[in-house]
């Protein structure tokens, strides 16, 4: 069913981006293939996990696992995702200061810039694991109203901390104090994403 509803709102997407364009394909297929495999295909995972493992906190570790993987493949990608969010927000700012004359001075936009850039890659993962859990809990609610009434209130009730996440946060505890530089800032990172899921519960 899950695939179904997937590839029924991709099309339904596509079709509209069709018509709005007024009758151009261009590369309209591969964006929203690509919106399908970015957004859906997690949730999708992890709805099959769920159903698998009929635990909601085995689901919340795979989805911190996927916040944590993003992370990663960011370090992979750009190499220096400081360096890389830096850049993106030194234009971004700067728009801003020209637009609306933002009362920065430049040493107070050096500051903010090297804060919010070390930040950003860690803030990301975080972001992405509050979408997968809030999306999951949001349909198991609307589930629970339709054949299980004050069934997710149990469910969410008994959500525990995984003793896998203490394990992965010890480690990567242990990466961020052993280590300098790089390997420093992506153990920092992960450790955003892992406190945000023991946040939750």
């Amino acid at each position: 069913p899950g695939i179904k509803v997937m590839l029924g709102a991709g099309l339904t997407v596509a079709l509209i981006a069709f018509v709005a364009k007024g009758g151009e394909v261009g590369g309209m297929v591969g964006f929203v293939l690509i919106a399908m495999a970015v957004t859906w295909s997690p949730l999708l995972l992890l709805s099959w996990a769920l159903r698998q493992t009929r635990s909601m906190s085995t689901t919340m570790v795979i989805a911190a696992i996927l916040a944590m993987v993003v992370v990663v493949m960011m370090y992979l990608l750009v190499g220096e995702p400081a360096a890389w969010w830096r850049q993106a927000l030194e234009q971004t700012f700067l728009l801003a200061q020209a637009d609306t004359s933002l009362p920065l001075s430049p040493a107070d936009l050096e500051r903010v810039l090297d804060a919010l850039s070390r930040a950003m890659t860690g803030l990301l993962g975080a972001g992405i694991l509050l979408s997968l859990m809030g999306s999951i809990f949001l349909a198991r609610w609307w589930q629970s109203l339709l054949y299980n009434r004050g069934g997710f209130r149990t469910e969410f009730l008994a959500l525990r901390l995984d003793y896998r996440v203490s394990i992965l946060l010890l480690l990567v505890l242990s990466l961020m104090f052993v280590t300098k530089g790089i390997w420093g800032q992506l153990a920092g990172d992960l450790l955003v994403v892992l406190l945000d899921r023991k946040s939750v519960v």
